[in-house]
């Protein structure tokens, strides 16, 4: 659920007293002089969240409405194997609180499913002395390159994100995370082809929940009676025609799924073709004949019944699957998870952590304050965008951050825009830091649906 007093309480534990305990467990804090758990974990995440290319002089600047007063080089000092640790138990921490809307979004589409599930994940490289943390492709353990990789769930009806859970950048979408988490009775999951595995389709579906997703070109069909199937005789010829029938899928499972055929226009297959050769080019390895051919249809293929799903919608559902690149899109580019000014590989690693905590209390504001506002559902083309930022970034996430945290409380001062007490108390940087103009609230935005 999302209330303000379960959020409060939640940010409360964490970022203070859970933040002073985690802080003395991994040695971050050993002697406890300027710099508390919870004054050197907000002093992070909200420098970086309001400024994601902060430098060690803003962050100090930061410090002061903790009522801390800290040069850049002594917090230099801060950034050590340590610290990573804890910043990084911090972010499990905020990443295994549940929060979602309080109202679904009002399509009849997602309604019609106990929720509605977008999965998906991104690789960030690191630097190549922290491979021995997170493994990368290519090298042994401990060497070569280094690279996390990110997984999310994320509920489209109420909003709610799972994760990101992180896990070496050697992983294969398959062996997510998530995958031995099961879904709600009556509950849609889609995702890409990576994570594309007929026995958790099959799984999945005897749990009582359903899977809509595309098909590899290497797929192989059988009736339902079990005589194999040739796909070319499937194929309508004509743009804009569909074919739909009942197939068994998984060489071993032999799930019963619907097969949905659409031919697509010749620009579509142009630019589906131009990215088959840009991947191949990425990966160094040729185009699969099968893929370039069949790149003049889009088939899908889901286990959700005909009464429940028709071809058309599940052609629109499966489009948001796009969502989930535009999450991470935005939490890259606004966020800049992937960015920093440092040569020093354990503070780019605690950067990496705050800044993925504060983007969790990004979603968080999003669901408890902006879910249902209607500047939220902009269209996905137009002049809405920066407009909406604007309105998600500026006055909304100050005041959402003022209401979850009393001014009333005697030791947190993080969530308050600093005052002229806190400014007059740092010798060192006297200016206060901007509002948060830089994140991408309009993560969220791109449920709106615009194609519906």
């Amino acid at each position: 659920m999302a209330n303000v007093a379960h959020v409060e309480q939640s940010l409360k534990h964490i970022l203070e007293e859970r933040a002073n305990v985690l802080a003395r467990e991994t040695g971050c804090i050993e002697r406890q002089r300027k710099f508390s758990g919870a004054d050197l974990l907000q002093t992070l995440v909200f420098g970086w969240l309001s400024h994601p290319d902060a430098s060690l002089e803003r962050l100090a600047s930061m410090a002061t409405i903790r009522k801390v007063e800290v040069t850049d080089t002594a917090l230099h000092k801060r950034f050590t194997e340590p610290c990573a640790h804890f910043l990084h138990a911090v972010f499990e921490e905020m990443a295994s609180v549940v929060v979602e809307a309080s109202q679904d979004v009002p399509l009849e589409l997602l309604c019609r499913f106990q929720s509605v599930v977008l999965e998906d994940s991104s690789s960030i490289a690191l630097p190549e002395e922290l491979a021995e943390q997170w493994q990368g492709c290519g090298g042994s353990p401990g060497k070569g390159q280094a690279a996390v990789k990110l997984h999310v769930r994320w509920e489209l009806k109420r909003g709610q994100v799972q994760g990101p859970r992180l896990t070496h950048g050697r992983i294969i979408d398959r062996s997510s995370p998530f995958k031995d988490d099961g879904l709600p009775v009556g509950s849609l999951y889609i995702a890409d082809l990576g994570y594309l595995d007929w026995g958790a389709i099959a799984a999945r579906r005897a749990a009582g929940s359903y899977t809509l997703t595309r098909a590899q070109a290497r797929t192989n069909y059988w009736t339902p009676e079990g005589k194999p199937l040739e796909l070319d005789a499937l194929l309508p010829q004509q743009v804009g025609q569909t074919h739909e029938r009942w197939v068994r899928v998984g060489k071993e499972h032999r799930h019963l799924m619907r097969l949905l055929i659409l031919r697509v226009p010749q620009d579509g297959a142009s630019r589906r073709r131009a990215n088959l050769e840009a991947d191949a080019k990425r990966r160094a390895q040729p185009v699969r004949e099968q893929a370039w051919k069949l790149a003049d249809w889009t088939i899908l293929l889901t286990d959700v019944p005909a009464n429940l799903l028709n071809l058309q919608e599940a052609l629109v559902l499966v489009r948001e699957r796009w969502q989930m690149e535009m999450l991470y899109k935005l939490w890259k580019q606004y966020g800049r998870i992937d960015e920093w000014r440092t040569t020093n590989p354990w503070r780019v690693l605690c950067e990496l952590y705050a800044k993925l905590i504060g983007l969790l209390l990004q979603h968080w504001l999003i669901l408890l304050f902006a879910w249902q506002d209607e500047q939220r559902r902009m269209p996905q083309t137009g002049t809405g965008g920066p407009r909406y930022r604007q309105f998600a970034a500026g006055s909304f996430c100050r005041g959402a951050l003022v209401s979850l945290c009393p001014t009333s409380h005697p030791t947190s001062h993080a969530f308050r825009v600093p005052n002229e007490q806190a400014q007059k108390a740092s010798q060192f940087r006297p200016t206060p830091p901007a509002e948060i103009d830089q994140l991408g609230f309009e993560s969220l935005s791109w449920c709106v649906w615009g194609v519906m």
